[in-house]
């Protein structure tokens, strides 16, 4: 979600153009709210490694292997504090895509796990099916 693109929403929660620092905090909120080893472990049957750069899907030191950079640790309690903190103690709405793809085994599994941990901390998740 850009500036100038379709669906940019500078009011998002997660982006508050007006409380960048709320933005923050709900963006944390959610990334602390995915369990990502239980993703691997559980989705994925252990098939892969839990990355630390956003949106990484190959291999490679830039994702994986920066000592200096960890993955975001899993807490829920943390998670409905930092939202708490940017502005949404009841949590918000959100439509979010649940992605099918052709030799991505367990992509949709992924996002459909997302969607329940997210809604775990009080987001209302809107899932649709896209392929």
């Amino acid at each position: 979600m850009y500036p100038g693109r379709p669906g940019y929403d500078s009011k998002a929660p997660w982006i508050q153009v007006d409380a960048p620092d709320k933005a923050r905090k709900v963006r944390e909120a959610l990334s602390v709210a995915i369990d990502r080893q239980a993703i691997l472990d559980k989705i994925l049957k252990g098939q892969g490694q839990v990355a630390i750069a956003p949106f990484a899907f190959i291999t490679g030191d830039f994702a994986f292997n920066k000592s200096d950079w960890k993955a975001p640790k899993y807490d829920v309690a943390a998670a409905k504090r930092l939202l708490t903190e940017g502005g949404y103690p009841n949590g918000f709405s959100i439509e979010m895509p649940i992605y099918t793809l052709a030799g991505r085994t367990g992509l949709d599994g992924i996002g459909q796990a997302v969607a329940g941990m997210w809604e775990a901390i009080g987001v209302k998740v809107k899932q649709t099916p896209i392929e």
